[in-house]
């Protein structure tokens, strides 16, 4: 085995610990932005359709939520009357909420609202839509969990530094066998 010499077998060595490192990260990548993601539900409801987003999909206690509601007519335009919207947010399985916005107008058909959420838990988001074709109260659930927890980043770290920490000196010999 003449063309496999020592460091080969150590850069050989760490190429399991890249790999591992690799896809762990790139698992924390595509968790993060599935929780950067808005949560969607739209749904028609007699001549309204309505979409409901929550921005982060999956907040942590303490940060801002932006809760948006658009509505259409069926048809996908903006309804042509005064529609208002008010906003409540309950914690599940409680019927009195724990918020209630003042109503909101808007020309285009987009509400928006903003919400810090402080504990932990499953909530529910209700938007009522009050206008000359009806009322209508679509109701959203949302998950306030506590944020990705810090050991999930020091393992890929680690995973990752092995096959660095093994191949700088690699590194540093060869350049030194080079120089003589």
């Amino acid at each position: 085995m003449e063309f496999l010499k020592r460091e080969h077998y150590i850069i050989l060595a760490s190429v399991p610990f890249l790999a591992i490192g690799l896809f762990m990260t790139g698992e924390i990548i595509q968790d993060y932005f599935l929780y950067r993601q808005s949560v969607c539900i739209a749904q028609v409801y007699g001549v309204y359709r309505i979409q409901v987003f929550a921005t982060p999909a999956a907040p942590s206690p303490g940060e801002e939520v932006e809760l948006t509601a658009v509505v259409r007519t069926v048809e996908d335009k903006i309804p042509h009357e005064g529609v208002k919207v008010v906003l409540t947010i309950s914690k599940e399985k409680n019927i009195i909420p724990l918020y209630t916005s003042e109503p909101q107008v808007s020309q285009n058909g987009i509400f928006t609202f903003y919400y810090t959420f402080e504990e932990s838990g499953d909530y529910v988001i209700g938007f009522l839509i009050v206008g000359k074709s009806g009322v209508v109260n679509v109701n959203a659930p949302l998950t306030v969990g506590e944020p990705i927890p810090f050991e999930n980043y020091v393992i890929p770290a680690v995973f990752l530094a092995i096959p660095i920490i093994m191949i700088l000196p690699l590194a540093h010999v060869l350049k030194a066998r080079k120089q003589e």
